[in-house]
Order: structure tokens, then sequence, then C-alpha cells
């Protein structure tokens, strides 16, 4: 609601102070979002970090829905087997033209939010330039970015060979196994997270649906004549105390959820990786087997004339082309399984330390608030029985 720009920056450093801080120290948030005339929102990202001397150094920047997007694509192509959230699926606050919707803006900015906060404590992402560049440069090159993961992403690919050593077709099993196991151990994080969800969203609903209630008994409760305006004001009061805000310790808690089950399903899609790589080994193996089973055959069974000789090598020279080719792919599908695996285990690795760390502070984080809200609630209500003892009705004793 400020209109002076002077103002606003106040407002979004308290916010980007009030932000809990990472394991580095740095702050990093989307502090606020705001309507554009051409029918888009912008988000301001704000990062700080504190300095020797006791200062702080704020960094902002300004950017769209599609900056999102856009840095979640450079991630994906730079590196295919680390698991992404994806928070895009996203409403627009633009539904009616003529008056947009700040409630729908505020839920994309809490969603984009715990995207980034996702990626500040990504096992692979924290550290990216690209994450970085993000939140500290005002001004992003797409064309150069995009141009930049593309080569960065050959580059990985003709180094593997270098970098790791192929997994072999009967040390498949070993990978599929840990596949399986995280895979399951995943599930169960994903669907109780939801089952969680749900149960908080319903709450929600019902803490709305009590406040309308509420308000439509108080308006039907002023137009009684008989009561004293003392207690129709208490009524009202008791109302606003129900009210819910968007500073809720249940909206937190439902988002920070959200994100939870947001990470744990992109975690179940890194993990269908390396079953799509083994099958693609064994479809290479199997080329190979062909190729050896036709250079077998046509040694075994082509006479030997003169005539046949050159169809013979022919036959022969192809098929030990083929096969050259399906051991190399072969190759390199093993030096990528080994890749994705040791990828895929250690960002699972710091996810399950990050989530237990996570998971604390949101429930210890809850029940403070709640606290706070419950007791500024309680408050509400004495004041209000207090005004409604200033006045007692006649023939009540």
């Amino acid at each position: 609601l400020a209109k002076d720009d002077d103002v606003r920056n106040r407002i979004d450093d308290l916010v980007l102070l009030s932000t809990p801080a990472a394991k580095d120290g740095r702050t990093t948030t989307v502090v606020r979002s705001f309507f554009i005339e051409d029918a888009t929102i912008r988000f301001v990202l704000k990062s700080g970090a504190q300095n020797d001397n006791g200062s702080i150094t704020v960094t902002t920047c300004r950017r769209s829905v599609s900056d999102f997007e856009s840095l979640a694509s450079w991630l994906s192509t730079e590196c295919t087997a680390s698991w992404l959230p994806l928070h895009f699926n996203l409403p627009s606050p633009f539904l009616v033209p003529s008056r947009p919707s700040r409630a729908v803006l505020r839920d994309v900015q809490l969603r984009l939010d715990n995207f980034f906060r996702a990626l500040l404590a990504h096992g692979t992402f924290s550290t990216h330039e690209l994450v970085w560049e993000f939140f500290l440069v005002p001004e992003l090159d797409s064309a150069m970015l995009t141009e930049r993961s593309k080569r960065k992403a050959e580059a990985r690919v003709d180094n593997l060979k270098d970098d790791f050593e192929p997994v072999l077709m009967d040390e498949t099993q070993e990978v599929e196994n840990f596949v399986a196991y995280a895979k399951d151990q995943i599930r169960g994080i994903t669907q109780t997270t939801r089952k969680v969800i749900r149960a908080v969203n319903r709450h929600r609903m019902r803490c709305n649906d009590l406040f309308e209630a509420q308000s439509l008994a108080a308006a039907k409760a002023s137009t009684l004549l008989f009561l004293p305006q003392s207690h129709i004001m208490a009524f009202e009061r008791y109302t606003k105390a129900l009210q819910p805000t968007e500073a809720s310790p249940w909206t937190a808690l439902y988002y920070n959820l959200h994100s939870v089950q947001s990470t744990s399903t992109a975690i179940q899609v890194a993990l269908n990786r390396p079953a799509y790589l083994i099958g693609s080994m064994g479809q290479a193996q199997r080329s190979i087997e062909r190729s050896m089973s036709s250079m077998s055959r046509s040694s075994r069974w082509t006479p030997n004339i003169g005539l046949f000789e050159d169809a013979k090598r022919s036959a022969a020279s192809e098929a030990w082309e083929r096969a050259g080719k399906a051991r190399s792919e072969l190759e390199s599908l093993g030096c990528e399984l080994r890749y994705t695996q040791q990828t895929v285990a250690s960002e699972l690795a710091v996810w399950q330390d990050e989530h237990v760390r996570a998971g604390r502070a949101m429930l210890r984080r809850f029940a403070r608030e709640t606290v706070v809200k419950e007791e500024a609630r309680l408050e509400a209500m004495k004041r209000a029985l207090r005004e409604i003892r200033k006045t007692r009705l006649p023939g009540v004793s």
C-alpha cells in the first residue's frame, strides 16, 4: 500500500531481515510482488549478507515468472541427473483483467519463493553460478545464458568417459536395488505429506467458514433493537478476532508442506532416470548380441565360393561396425549411469539432512507463531467481554 519508493524499500528490508538465514548466514527471499500495466507481474528478490563490521549488504533484483521458468530450464539442461522442483503450474491473477486478484498474486509469490529456497538448499544448485547470478545480477541475458548452458551440457557429455568408470551390465542390479529402496522411502514421505496438506487445508477452510458464519451472525445481531450497543460492539470485536489473515501460521504451514511435497516429487522423477538408462543399456547389449550372431551365421552358412566372398566380407564388416557402435553406446550409457547414480545419491543425502532440519524448524516456527496468534485472539476476546460487562441488560441480575 505504500506509495513512496523509500518506504517500500524499507518495508522490503524488514521482510528480508525477518526471514531466517541460511547456513552460510545469507538471507534470500522474494519480499514483494506487484502488477505491471502490460498484464504481467514482477517479483522483488532481495538477498542480504552480514559484513565483518556488523552492517548488511543487500542486493535487489526484479524478476518475472518467465525468469524463474528460464532458470529451471537452464539448470535442467546443465544438470540432467539432478532433481529440480517445479512450481510453474501457477494460476493467473488476471482472470478478471479489470480487477487482478491480489490473493492469487500472493499465492504465486509464496510458491516461487519456496522454489528458490529449495534451490538454495539443493546439494548441487546451492553453489551453482546460475542460481547466484539470479539474485545478484540485476539484468540477465537470456540468449547468452541459454547458449552457455548448452555448451556446458555438451562439455559434460564429452567428459563423462574421462571422469567416470562405466557401470557394467552385471552391476546394474545394485543400482536398481538402490533406486527401488530410495523411491520407496521418498514415496512414503510424499504420500504422508499429501495427507497432512489436505488436513491443513481443511482446517484453513473451516476457519474461513467460521469467520464468514460469524460475520453473518454479527450482521444480523446488529439489527436486534433490544440489545445494547455495547453488546453489538462486543460481538463485532469477537468477529474480528476470528478473521483469518495472510500471516496465519496455518497458511505458512500449508505452503511449507507444499514445498516439501514438490521437492519429494521432484526426487522421485529424478530416480526414474537410472531405470531409463538401464533399459537403454539392455537394448545396446541386445544389439551387440544380434550383430555377433549375424556374423556367426554368415560365416557358417555362406559357401566358400569366390562369388560370395565379397558379400560375406561386406556383411561381416557391417555387423562388426554395428557391434562397435553398440559397444560405444553401451560404454557411454554406463558412464552416464555412474554419473547419475552418484549425483542422485549425494543429492538425496543432502536433501535428507536438510529435510530433517527444515522440518523441525518449520514445526517450531509454527508452534511459536500459533502461540502468539492465539494470545492476540485471547486478548481480543477479553476486550469483547469487558465491553459486555460495562452494561447489564434490564432485568438481569
